[in-house]
């Protein structure tokens, strides 16, 4: 618990620090900030509120036989792929499919840059939790290398201007 509110105070004394400085984009940052510090303390209530999740039993024939150590050690090392560099890739080919379709709609190129800059790291972080929330192997790789397939697909489709 002292941790987490650690971390909280160094993200209000870094908040305190940057709103001393200037820039263009302050104005906007500053915004979203904000918002993300009034939501903050309806999710901790919230999180306060629930109870936690009764562990179900698990019965004889749902357990699945022991498998190798070798198997289960390449099935880590995969799920590690699929949330660290994998889902960094998906989110980068998300995100520049997002700032070229904001260019095709003639937005602004620093309204869309500030778009993207907010849109990679919540794509990336979506797919990195959706990796290591889903238990199922092929859901999590389908997903996370699919939607990064999907975009750089349509991607080089549209630049070869097919």
């Amino acid at each position: 618990m002292w941790l987490l509110a650690v971390a909280w105070l160094g993200i209000f004394i870094s908040l305190m620090l940057w709103s001393v400085t200037s820039g263009a984009d302050k104005g906007a940052a500053l915004g979203i900030i904000a918002v993300i510090l009034a939501v903050t303390p309806f999710i901790f209530a919230a999180s306060l509120l629930t109870a936690p999740r009764q562990e179900r039993p698990i019965s004889n024939r749902s357990q699945a036989p022991v498998t190798k150590a070798r198997t289960v050690y390449l099935r880590n090392v995969w799920v590690g792929m699929l949330i660290g560099p994998l889902s960094g890739l998906a989110a980068l080919a998300m995100s520049t499919l997002v700032f070229t379709g904001l260019r095709v709609f003639g937005v602004d190129h620093s309204m869309n840059l500030a778009v993207v800059s907010i849109a990679f790291p919540s794509f990336w972080a979506a797919l990195a939790v959706f990796a290591g929330y889903e238990p199922r192997l092929l859901h999590k790789s389908a997903w996370v290398i699919g939607s990064g397939m999907l975009s750089g697909v349509y991607l080089i489709i549209s630049s070869l201007g097919v």
